[in-house]
Parts: C-alpha cells; structure tokens; sequence
C-alpha cells in the first residue's frame, strides 16, 4: 500500500519553491497517494499539467469565487492566513485533516509551517522545507515560527546557507535540519535551451537574470557587482 503524503503551500503558481514542488510531484507521485492543501487556487494551476491522481483542496478556489470583488478575496485570503498563523489546531482540524497521513510536509515557510504544526495526527512524520535565509525574511512573529518548528521531525534547507540561518535562529533545532538542493532536469534544460538560438549577440558578454523585481531578490546587488 502506497504511503499517503500531505504536502501543504499557499499556492502553485508563479514561484521558485512553488515550481520546485511541481518538479517534485512530477518524479514522486507513482510511489505514494499525495494530496496537496491550498489556501488559494489560482486558475493558473489548471495549465501546469499535475497528474490527475494528485488530489488538489483549496481553502479559497478562484474558480469558484472569482465573481467575488477583488477587495473580498483579498479579506478572505487574509482571514486564512492569520487563522492559520495565530490558530494551527483549529484550523487544520477544520480544513486540513482529511485522511490519517503518513507524512506531512510544510513545503513554504510561515503559514504553511504553522498549519502542518498543529496537526491532528500525532503518528505522521513532519516535515518543513525551509527555501530562504529565514533570518533576514521571516514570515511570522519569531515566538510562533519557533512553536511550529519544535513540532516537526526534520526540517530540510536548500542550502547549506539557508540551514546555517536556521540554526541560528533555532539553535534547539539544529539536529533536526539537513541540506536538501532544489532539484534540476538537466535534459529540460538543455531541450529549453535550444529556444534561445539567435537572441544573444555573440561578440559581447550576455548576462541574463530571472526573478521577481522586488528587495527579496537582490538586484540591487547584481547590479552594484
């Protein structure tokens, strides 16, 4: 019988950690029964192509109130998150716990983390997957990140940097973190690669970023170097 894994993140779309996940479901979900818990679905999630056994629940589903004004679904959105955050029991218990897994896995920092912590099945393995260096970009109050990361078994890092951050910020945790990289399909790559034919100009050096234009990125410093 196939092990049933929870993997819990804000939403599937439009990030790092977040095309990571997909990545990783794609290798992974022959081997186990995975259901993912959203707080919100985006109608984008529907192009990304997860396999249909992949069982998908959404707090708040755009599909199905998008009528909704903008102004709402944002009051909704942080209604979920604050629940989550200041009352992980209660509201995995409302909104979470529908099978008795194996695993669980918080796949983002912050609300994810807190909602897998409050777990209503004590015999599940629990993971964090931590993607940044939490000392310079804490989602949460330090007092309640510290209460969720005492609950899990082990908590991956992507970086020898990132769990060097970690520890730091809970040295009481430190036996539980490891270094896990991000994974990379090098074959994709390659075949992507071939798309770019003829956008380079060949007798200059090309340099290309990609990421969000905001603080957490740093091109403040890309360019300064």
């Amino acid at each position: 019988m196939k092990k049933k894994v929870l993997f819990v993140i804000p939403y599937l779309v439009n990030g790092g950690a977040e095309k990571v996940l997909l990545k990783i479901l794609e290798k992974i979900h022959p081997y186990y029964d995975i259901d993912i818990f959203l707080f919100e679905r985006d109608r984008e999630l529907d192009k990304q192509g997860i396999n249909e056994n992949i069982n998908i629940y959404s707090l708040l589903d755009e599909r199905k109130i998008g009528w909704l004004p903008k102004t709402m679904r944002e009051i909704a959105a942080k209604v979920a998150y604050k629940s989550a955050a200041l009352y992980p029991k209660i509201f995995n218990r409302m909104f979470i716990s529908r099978k008795k897994y194996d695993v669980e896995v918080a796949f983002l920092e912050g609300v994810s983390t807190r909602a897998i912590s409050g777990s209503c099945n004590p015999d599940s393995k629990k993971i964090a997957w931590v993607h940044i260096d939490i000392e310079k970009h804490r989602n949460l109050p330090l007092k309640l990140e510290r209460e969720a990361y005492k609950k899990f078994d082990e908590v991956i890092c992507v970086s020898k940097g990132s769990k060097s951050s970690f520890e730091k910020m809970f040295p009481e945790c430190r036996e539980k973190a490891a270094v896990m990289y991000n994974p990379i399909d090098k074959k994709e790559i390659l075949e992507k690669s071939e798309s770019t034919q003829g956008i380079y100009d060949k007798n200059k050096i090309n340099l290309i970023t990609i990421g969000r234009l905001n603080q957490q990125k740093g091109y403040d410093i890309l360019l300064e170097a």
